[in-house]
């Protein structure tokens, strides 16, 4: 039974850890139909995932198809990144809340979306929802939408500092590298003045 939970988040321990989700024969996968997969993360060494495993195994997700991981919520997750990789046309996703999908209501929201395209059902426990369902779907669109006005409000955001910023006399962008006269001098030796 794989479990991801003890060992390094390091990209250098991805390809040890989830090796096996990609060395799954995919023969054997079809002949077995559609997977409900379940993926259950803790921040810290000192959290208990007992809770959200107990969530999903109660809803049906088997042990061996159960992904655990230990990352921190603003880190890189490479169980689930390998768990998204390999997860197939017709099987389930299942988390305990939406924060288990992503670092941030954006990434969340796309890896749902990238979910969705490619036929994969995704269920959150704790608020009900089932693509599956209409009422899934509809709070699904209802969260997407809130991800597509965060989106927005963080890009105008950005554009009103960098513009407040810009009538203060910050300069944007990188900071050179020569001073105005050495830039010159090597300009003039180069040839190009």
């Amino acid at each position: 039974m794989p479990k991801l939970r003890k060992g390094k988040t390091t990209k250098q321990a991805v390809p040890e850890q989830c090796a096996w989700l990609h060395n799954i024969d995919d023969a054997i996968v079809a002949a077995a139909g559609p997977i409900a997969w379940g993926y259950a993360r803790v921040s810290t060494d000192q959290q208990e995932l007992a809770l959200q495993v107990d969530a999903l195994t109660a809803v049906g997700v088997r042990r061996e198809h159960l992904i655990e991981e230990t990352a921190s919520g603003a880190k890189e997750r490479p169980a689930l990144a390998a768990l998204l990789d390999r997860i197939r046309v017709g099987d389930s996703l299942i988390v305990w809340k939406v924060d288990r999908l992503g670092r941030n209501a954006l990434e969340a929201v796309a890896n749902a979306e990238r979910l969705q395209a490619i036929g994969v059902r995704l269920v959150i426990t704790t608020l009900g929802i089932d693509t599956a369902t209409p009422a899934g779907k509809l709070v699904y669109g209802v969260l997407a939408q809130i991800a597509e006005f965060e989106r927005a409000q963080m890009l105008e955001r950005t554009h009103a500092g960098i513009a407040a910023a810009r009538r203060r006399g910050v300069v944007i962008g990188r900071p050179k590298t020569l001073s105005p006269p050495r830039a010159r001098n090597v300009s003039i030796s180069m040839g190009v003045l």
